[in-house]
């Protein structure tokens, strides 16, 4: 149903009476809960505080590991694909910390990833933000979180410039956390508060987003009214009523947000509410009528501005018949929407001049696939003219060949509203001279529904000539140097050269001319291989076979300086009618070599960095022996790494805490990444230990093992143990408040029925307490209240329970009772302790309690039945005349 802009305003107008009115009335009932509030929201804010600062340092511990690694990557050449996965692979530790590494060199392309990706090598990330900051500026820095091109998923990446000796940046690495993956924020995600509470993490900014929720299908979202902020939401927007405390994180631009519902520990206050529906409701019905006659009076040059707007959408031209010349905000509003349609116009034209520029023939069509617009350079493509064109002409123009199956392509991308792709061959309009062409057109959706497709249509006739003529190049040259792609020396039986070519005398230093016709022992050979040279030789002319014909094994070789080039040598043994002659393919790997030096000391550095992060990093093989554990292991347990390295995980762990690890570890060698929180007493401390187990999956998808991250979050739990605590008493006078007695008057029962001991359960309320409060104050009234509740722990033992229910309603709780006369003689104590006059500033108070009693001794008893039993009691002693006691049974069916 749809309601008019008159209709609203009313009603908003005299609902915010109705609120006024209601908010002053409701206003000292909001005042009893705001020091509980306060100190709730006190202590929550010490949480967050605490949660944030860790949750910052583990971002930037995942920031320096991702830095480090990168720096043991500025030796590398990125631009050998082999190399760069090699490295990518050895940085197996840190990958452990995210959801994947990429390796970018300074163009923007990708040359490794990590898990290994095929389809990513060569993506092009050089439009990125978070790319360009890294590769221009040389800092590490994480980027807004968004959502992934290729896998949809919501991602947070960290990239880190790879710097070279000379401190250009040879490259960028970076790091992805899937924002609903577990990981450093996906362990804040499922941390409760209490028991209905939870953490956000939101960027900050004008219009914040989540990063971390509890339901992962918020994140990426804007932020949602039930995790407002009261100095973020003055729209009024918040959602129920809660506590929400935030803290900004130092590492980068979010805020951490904890939120806990004050219905888990403040009971509405509606009353008031309800009173002053009642109370204005006829006052509403009369509001709102003269609201609408002036609405109706002020709003006629908005339904003037709404009529110009429909003939506007309706086809009509402008100017508009819009009340321009009103001097009050509608007016301005008409004139910067007379404006605004004046610039769109011009903006058109300039767009329509800039797609007649351009070399690519550009077209736009219906949804039916019908030609609405096309460009000068299509015009130019086609040999069609304007009228031709969106006549829908173009397909006589096509090669007879595929002219049906060019159309029947086009007609199904139509369809179903996809995008289409194609090359084809044209004939031109007019000079029918043949042109092919490469056609894309996309779609495009306008609330989700398909409004017609725009495309393009560019002429690569020169550039397929191009294309034919480097394959049959390339066709060639694979002909003469199938198996030269590096130096190539043939050799005769008697072991003199009769071929080198170019890429030999580059390699070697020599010169076809130089070497031809002379021993190849004399120059080439170390004379170490002389001996194993000569026999392998003469085995190859004779036989054909040898350990490097058809295989590729390594040795040195001479230069013309004197120094030894590793080479990997390839040898085809031809038969020249006579022997064999030996064709030797020479690779020289002097790069290669050097770089797997560099990787072993990059590897070296990284388990380095591993043993001194705080948290215990650990490897399992598919045994679950143990392979790896880092220096946290000894500073936790005392034992050495040496002791651990090949035993099973059960022998170097506790039972109980293999119990505890056990499912994880089976699930994570099953290929899963299990995520899961456990307690650990090593070292003779108890650890709150949060644990992450990745497993390690090999080129074919089998698990070699699992990598363990074991976090200590002893500091955090003992935050959320103490918060729940406080949900439990009662601000006012320290007592047990209503919650915590629920608690325990059922555990009273429990044991009562176990022991087969009397117990019983006291009412007191204050008599005259509301005389007091109207009469002297509401202040005074808490000090009574405070007074009572000293006075009457005083008289009870140190085992039993005094809480206060609300307003000035006391309970006891007194167990193990040896007769029911016990219970009477506690009443009677409390009645001496209350005769001693209230001394309260200059205010001198007669103060007594009218007490039920209710003793029960039986085990089906419920606390329900406990409650009403006392509670009938209480009533009865105030029909006796207050300040006295009245003492009830409660006999159970206990069977013994």
């Amino acid at each position: 149903m749809r309601f008019s802009l008159k209709f609203k305003i009313a009603c908003a107008t005299t609902l915010l009476a109705v609120v006024l009115v209601a908010l002053v009335a409701g206003l000292q009932r909001m005042r009893m809960g705001e020091d509980y509030l306060a100190l709730i929201e006190r202590e929550q804010a010490w949480l967050t505080a605490a949660t944030a600062d860790a949750l910052a340092e583990k971002i930037e511990l995942q920031l320096q590991v991702l830095q480090q690694s990168a720096q043991e990557l500025g030796r590398l050449d990125l631009n050998d694909p082999p190399v760069s996965q090699a490295a990518l692979t050895s940085l197996a530790p840190a990958r452990a910390l995210f959801f994947g590494l990429t390796l970018v060199e300074p163009g923007g392309r990708v040359v490794g990833t990590l898990p290994s990706n095929p389809q990513a090598i060569g993506t092009n990330l050089s439009d990125r933000e978070y790319f360009r900051i890294a590769l221009d500026v040389g800092e590490p820095n994480i980027s807004p979180p968004l959502r992934s091109r290729l896998s949809g998923k919501p991602m947070v990446l960290m990239a880190a410039p790879i710097l070279g000796a000379d401190a250009r940046a040879r490259g960028v690495l970076i790091g992805a956390l899937d924002l609903n993956h577990p990981n450093t924020l996906g362990a804040l995600r499922d941390t409760p508060i209490g028991n209905s509470g939870h953490f956000v993490v939101v960027t900050r900014g004008a219009a914040p987003v989540y990063v971390a929720h509890p339901d992962p299908s918020k994140v990426l979202q804007p932020l949602m009214p039930e995790d407002l902020m009261r100095d973020d939401d003055p729209a009024g927007r918040q959602g129920p009523a809660a506590i929400v405390t935030r803290r900004y994180l130092r590492t980068v631009n979010w805020e951490l947000r904890a939120v806990l519902p004050q219905a888990e520990v403040l009971a509405p206050l509606t009353v008031a509410q309800e009173r002053l529906l009642r109370d204005t409701v006829l006052l509403a019905a009369g509001f709102a009528v003269l609201v609408w006659a002036a609405t109706f009076w002020l709003l006629r040059p908005l339904g003037r501005l709404q009529r110009a707007i429909g003939a506007l959408r309706q086809g009509a031209a402008l100017p508009l018949d819009a009340p321009v010349a009103e001097d009050d905000e509608i007016g301005d509003v008409a004139r910067d929407f007379v404006a605004l349609m004046q610039e769109l116009q011009s903006r058109r034209a300039e767009l329509e001049a800039v797609n007649d520029a351009s070399p690519l023939g550009i077209f736009r069509c219906d949804a039916q696939g019908r030609i609405l617009y096309v460009n000068d350079s299509y015009l130019r493509i086609t040999g069609l003219t304007g009228t031709q064109a969106a006549a829908g002409e173009w397909q006589r123009l096509l090669d007879p060949a595929d002219a049906r199956e060019a159309v029947q392509s086009w007609n199904d991308s139509v369809q179903s509203a996809a995008g289409h792709r194609r090359v084809q061959r044209l004939h031109r309009s007019g000079d029918g001279r043949a042109v092919v062409v490469s056609v894309y057109a996309a779609p495009v959706r306008i609330g989700g529904d398909v409004a017609g497709f725009v495309g393009t249509m560019e002429d690569i006739t020169e550039q397929r000539a191009v294309e034919a003529a480097l394959q049959q190049s390339e066709a060639r040259l694979r002909s003469i140097l199938t198996h030269a792609p590096d130096a190539f020396v043939s050799i005769n039986a008697a072991g003199d050269v009769i071929e080198w070519n170019q890429q030999a005398e580059a390699t070697f230093g020599r010169s076809r001319d130089e070497v031809l016709g002379r021993n190849a022992a004399e120059f080439l050979i170390p004379p170490a291989l002389h001996g194993s040279y000569a026999s392998a030789l003469q085995r190859v002319t004779l036989t054909g076979h040898g350990p490097a014909v058809n295989r590729r094994i390594e040795m040195p070789v001479l230069h013309r300086d004197g120094r030894e080039i590793p080479v990997e040598l390839s040898v085809a043994a031809l038969h020249d009618g006579e022997a064999y002659v030996v064709n030797a393919f020479l690779h020289d790997i002097t790069e290669r070599k050097r770089a797997e030096r560099q990787l072993r000391e990059s590897e070296n550095r990284v388990w380095a960095i591993a043993d001194n992060v705080p948290v215990l990093i650990s490897y399992m093989d598919d045994q679950t022996r143990v392979k790896y554990v880092n220096a946290t292991f000894h500073a936790w347990t005392g034992r050495a790494a040496a002791e651990v390295i090949g035993k099973p995980l059960e022998q170097v762990i506790s039972r109980g805490l293999y119990e505890q690890c056990r499912p994880g570890l089976l699930a994570a060698l099953r290929g899963e990444r299990v995520e899961f929180e456990g307690v650990s007493s090593a070292g003779g401390v108890e650890r709150h230990m949060h644990n992450v187990y990745v497993p390690d999956l090999s080129a074919d998808g089998r698990v070699r093992g699992v990598y363990a991250l074991t976090t200590d979050v002893t500091g955090s739990k003992q935050v959320e143990a103490q918060l729940q605590a406080l949900a439990r008493i009662d601000t006012l006078t320290g007592l047990p408040n209503r919650r915590a007695f629920e608690e325990r008057v059922e555990a009273a029962l429990a044991r009562s029925g176990r022991t087969c001991r009397p117990m019983a359960l006291m009412f007191m309320d204050v008599d005259h307490f509301k005389e007091i409060n109207d009469r002297l104050g509401h202040g005074v009234g808490d000090e009574v209240l405070k007074e009572f509740a000293a006075r009457v722990l005083r008289c009870v033992r140190s085992t039993d329970t005094v809480a206060r229910l609300a307003g000035d309603e006391f309970v006891i709780i007194l167990e193990n009772l040896g007769a029911a006369s016990e219970a009477a003689l506690v009443a009677r104590k409390i009645g001496l302790a209350l005769r001693g006059p209230f001394l309260l500033d200059s205010h001198r108070l007669a103060v007594t309690s009218s007490v039920g009693v209710a003793v029960v001794d039986g085990d089906d008893v419920t606390p329900a039945d406990l409650v009403n039993k006392a509670d009938e009691a209480l009533y009865a002693a105030k029909r006796a005349g207050r300040n006295t006691y009245e003492l009830l049974s409660f006999v159970g069916a206990r069977q013994r």
